[in-house]
């Protein structure tokens, strides 16, 4: 039967051609049947439209070259399933599980379970049978080959036995079956009058085959080609050898059309000219069709923007629109953003992996936890998922969070129990006020508890019974449960959950399909989880249906063939991202694709593609690229964009950067819109009450962003409260006690003052196994009280060391109790540490304390019925609390302070002198005036790690013409009158201190003038004094 092949340029007439042959077929035999095949849906739709313009539709099939092939099976009486892709990558799991076992794997057996690999493989199947090569052909071929191959073609040989023993067909098997239906029957495809293949630009060795078979059944075959016989043009390279390997094998007779392309006049002319050789005049564009943007981001921002203005503005549909990109799954998260924020709906030729379904993330997260023991954070993300409900309110989560902080749950049911155990029996918060240094709060004492751990039963309850292995079908039945219990299918929201829900059925369905083909056998639940997890990544999340209607094309430029549009843009022409970097195929290698007739990993003809890809623009064509890498790195164009600016004067091609100032008409959205007229200062729309309200809000943000960029913090919105002056006057009344801690504080940072005290904000801290320092401290000055305080003589170094473990053990045994915290396999560790540590500080100590003798520990002032220390600041009077550690006295009866500190940072005179260390001239006062224990003389700061005194030391401080403890006094009395001013006049302004800001502020996380670094020193020490 007659071949025709028909050649012509791009947008030259083949599809009209096409039609024509249709119309003039129908006119003389009415309702003969005719087939179209085209590359896909996409083109299929088009085709179906252009000749709905015309007419003559009746009795023509249009379809992809599947469509045919489950057609010709049908009237052949052969109804073979075809496998889905969920059961195929199944299968191809347990064929690689069977080869593994029976010893045929080695060079591939330590990659054998990974999910990446399984896709590989279905990939390299799939070119094998696309390229019509057989299990043996491929077996014979490998024969002599290196050992990966051979198992390659092991695996494809497994692979089609299997489908043969179950009686299935893949996608790729279909057209090997229809051959085979071809050659049984003569008369297969004898019912079809015309045969046309449009839209392709080259034929895989099984399609080749197909056309080869049904050419000689049906009445007239016509195929259209891209290209010019006999064209030495780089643009028709590829065309090329596609025309002599038809004429080799259908041997058709061939028509050169000669119309014009049907192109915009700068379409017309990259056609005409792109990549050739000489010098070509430059045109002047119409308008800028060549932009450069600062990134990929702005890329798919501006290519939205140009085909909203299109739609707004010459009306053109969204539907007649595309945007074909370099890279899909680069470009896919930018364009979405940019649609979402534009208004702009888009639909994607190819479905996202069902993977990045937020539902079925959270499903594989929840069901990932046994293998991975439960990692705290886990379980939390897990009950917070909107996705779950375990029965457990917001309240009770954030119970629970508290109760793994305080706790240090890290992972495991395990620690989970142990810390309901020690909580149960641990210490609340002493009812009397000690000193913040030492208070080591309990977050948990208004909880319940034992109903809290009651209620979060039922979390634990879902993976009861998964240690006992079940079949695929029983384990399927066991999640479909869960989920059903925990609410999961109702917690669904909107179209992409339901199509996720839908694409999660299917992908559980194959797991049952594939135990009832291939057999039945128990397996773990670790095991399960792998199938599943297999299956999911191979499953597809489709666009809803509501997302396709009226929506741009988005499609990589590889696949810009057939379809026309009435608008292209073209993305990524920068060097590595158009022409795509060319890699090697580490399975099948060059030399065996070329043997085997595989399309070719390197040297591929994208000029081609490029060709097909600026043609498909009926009206109007857009090309971008990006010019800065991520890093900032200027991004080189690419050649092709570098040959194409080359054709078109200057004008043609528009860099927008950032600090571009822009018609505030071209503003794709109302955020955009109020951006850059922030930027203009000035909003043009003021008769638009919403964007007029929004206005306003920017311009009171901005009034706040302008004071927090101030030098030196000065407004309210930096701290300055004192419109609220009254109240701070009334909770800092002289009636109020203060604590050293808390001026050091304010030293420190004003603001982080009025965080921790005013509005009692803590830090959030993930946990971690170890204790932090305020325990560390806490223990360490209990066990420093145990053994001075129970020892006969203090003085006497061997009877202090001798005590020592022993009264040690006792501060460990009730340490978790006291301190709230769960033992971990760290702690005996720590525990060893802190006595080889308090040893050498022991021995420091009595080196340092010749002529001292300790007389009080754990001293109280203004604590527990304890006088205060009332301090006379000339008009008022303030009162502080405190705890001191050690009171040692000379022969002559002159008093020393000590202060334990875990940590040696800030114990420095300067720290004095600035406010942020002012403990000792408070405690020493203490001593004298409070609990008058006599004149303090001595006094610093002992640093427990390091084993020795604080270079701080009050018989040696100077100040101004002041020196000792009075110097000290006057110092410390200075700051606190001028602190207790500024906290009750409202002064909170965020004030970073030189050496930067601490880790433990709870502002961290949003404070603008936070600066890290001081924190790394200062953490250590500071709760454990």
């Amino acid at each position: 039967m007659p071949v025709n092949l028909i050649l012509a340029p791009a947008a030259a007439g083949k599809t009209r051609a096409c039609l024509q042959r249709i119309q003039s077929l129908h006119a003389a035999e009415p309702f003969a049947p005719v087939w179209v095949l085209v590359p896909d849906a996409q083109n299929a739709a088009y085709f179906r439209q252009r000749m709905g313009r015309i007419g003559g539709g009746m009795g023509v099939n249009v379809g992809t070259f599947r469509v045919l092939f489950t057609d010709l099976l049908e009237r052949q009486g052969r109804f073979s399933p075809v496998i889905t892709s969920a059961l195929e990558h199944r299968l191809v799991q347990q064929i690689v599980e069977a080869a593994h076992t029976a010893g045929e794997l080695d060079h591939y057996a330590a990659i054998k379970a990974k999910p990446g690999f399984i896709s590989i493989l279905q990939d390299v199947f799939s070119e094998l049978r696309s390229a019509y090569i057989s299990p043996d052909q491929f077996l014979v071929y490998t024969s002599a080959s290196p050992r990966a191959r051979q198992e390659l073609a092991t695996l494809y040989a497994r692979f089609i036995a299997q489908l043969e023993e179950i009686g299935w067909i893949d996608h790729d098997g279909q057209v090997w079956e229809v051959i085979t239906a071809l050659e049984d029957d003569l008369k297969t495809a004898a019912h079809i009058r015309l045969l046309i293949v449009d839209g392709f630009s080259a034929f895989a060795g099984a399609r080749l085959e197909f056309l080869k078979r049904i050419s000689v059944q049906v009445g007239e075959m016509l195929i259209t080609l891209p290209g010019v016989q006999g064209s030495t043009r780089a643009v028709d390279r590829r065309t090329r050898a596609v025309i002599q390997t038809l004429l080799n094998e259908l041997s058709p007779r061939v028509t050169e059309l000669s119309s014009a392309p049907y192109l915009p006049r700068e379409s017309k002319y990259l056609e005409q000219h792109i990549l050739e050789p000489g010098e070509t005049p430059k045109m002047q564009a119409s308008t800028p069709f060549f932009l450069e943007t600062q990134n990929q981001g702005e890329e798919a921002r501006e290519a939205l923007r140009w085909v909203k203005r299109l739609y707004k503005r010459h009306g053109v549909p969204l539907s007649d629109c595309a945007l074909f990109v370099s890279h899909l799954d680069t470009y896919r998260p930018h364009l979405r953003a940019a649609a979402d924020e534009f208004g702009v709906k888009i639909r994607f030729s190819h479905p996202d992996s069902l993977m990045k379904s937020p539902a079925v993330q959270s499903l594989l997260n929840l069901l990932e936890m046994p293998p991975e023991d439960f990692t705290t954070r886990a379980v939390i993300n897990a009950l917070r998922s909107p996705y779950f409900d375990f029965g457990l309110d917001e309240k009770d989560i954030d119970h629970l969070e508290l109760v793994s902080q305080v706790a240090r749950i890290v992972v495991g049911q395990e620690q989970w129990t142990e810390a309901w155990e020690m909580l149960s029996t641990t210490r609340r918060d002493s009812e009397e006020p000690l000193d913040d240094e030492r208070q080591i709060s309990n977050p948990l004492r208004a909880v319940d508890l034992t109903a809290l751990r009651q209620r979060f039963v039922r979390f634990w309850q879902v993976f009861d019974g998964i240690e006992t292995p079940r079949t695929q079908t029983e384990w399927v039945a066991w999640l479909e449960s869960t989920l059903t219990n925990l609410q999961f299918y109702n917690q669904l929201s909107g179209e992409r959950d339901m199509e996720a829900w839908q694409a999660l059925g299917e992908s559980m369905g194959s797991l049952i399909l594939s135990e009832q083909v291939l057999g039945r056998h128990p397996v773990s639940y670790e095991h399960f989880l792998s199938i599943l997890l297999g299956a999911i990544q191979g499953a597809r999340l489709d666009e809803p249906r509501e997302a396709k209607q009226n929506a741009v094309f988005v499609n990589e430029i590889q696949h810009a063939v057939a379809s026309r549009f009435k608008a292209v843009a073209l993305l990524g022409f920068s060097e590595g991202l158009f022409p795509v970097v060319e890699h090697p195929d580490p399975f099948l290698d060059e030399h065996t694709r070329a043997d085997l007739g595989l399309d070719p990993r390197l040297g591929r003809e994208q000029v081609n593609t490029f060709y097909q890809a600026f043609t498909r623009a009926d009206h109007y064509l857009l090309f971008t690229r990006p010019y800065l890498a991520e890093h900032g790195e200027r991004w080189e164009a690419s050649p092709y964009w570098l040959s194409a600016v080359s054709l078109f004067e200057k004008e043609a091609v528009q860099k927008i950067s950032p600090n571009r100032v822009r018609p505030q008409a071209e503003a794709a959205s109302p955020q955009e819109l109020l951006f850059w007229a922030v930027q203009q200062q000035d909003l043009h729309y003021k008769d638009d009450d919403e964007l007029v309200s929004g206005w306003k809000q920017l311009a009171f943000a901005r009034t706040i962003l302008n004071a927090r960029r101030m030098k030196v913090p000065q407004s309210q919105y930096e701290g300055d409260l004192s419109a609220q002056a009254t109240i701070f006057e009334a909770i800092f009344s002289p009636d109020h006690t203060w604590s050293a801690s808390r001026f050091e504080t304010y030293a420190t940072c004003p603001h982080q003052f009025f965080i921790q005290n005013l509005l009692k904000l803590e830090p959030k801290k993930p946990p971690e196994l170890g204790l932090d320092a305020a325990q560390i401290g806490s223990i360490l000055h209990d066990i420093l009280e145990k053994v001075y305080r129970a020892a006969e003589d203090t003085t006497d170094l061997d009877a202090l060391l001798s005590n020592l473990e022993s009264h040690a053990a006792s501060v460990f045994a009730q340490a978790p109790h006291k301190e709230v915290f769960r033992p971990s396999p760290l702690w005996e560790v720590e525990k060893d540490q802190f006595i080889a540590m308090l040893r050498k500080t022991i021995e420091a100590l009595h080196a340092e304390s010749m002529g001292w003798t300790p007389i009080r520990f754990e001293e109280k002032f203004g604590i527990s019925n304890t006088p205060a220390l009332v301090l006379d600041l000339g008009a008022e009077e303030v009162r502080l609390r405190g705890l001191i550690d050690r009171v040692d006295r000379n022969e002559f009866g002159g008093l020393r302070i000590i202060d334990y500190k875990t940590g040696g940072s800030n114990l420095s005179n300067k720290d004095l002198i600035s406010g942020r260390r002012l403990q000792m001239p408070i405690y020493a006062q203490a001593a004298q005036q409070a609990l008058r224990l006599g004149t303090v003389k001595e006094g610093f700061y002992w640093q427990i790690r390091a084993a020795k005194p604080s270079s701080f030391k009050l018989s040696k401080f100077k100040n101004n013409q002041q020196k000792g403890p009075q110097a000290a006094y006057t110092i410390a009395l200075d700051h606190i009158r001028r602190m207790l001013g500024d906290v009750r006049s409202g002064s909170f302004p965020p004030i970073a201190p030189g050496d930067g800001c601490p880790s433990y502020c709870p502002a961290v996380q949003w404070c603008w003038r936070y600066q890290p670094g001081y924190w790394r020193k200062r953490n250590d020490d500071r709760s454990s004094h």
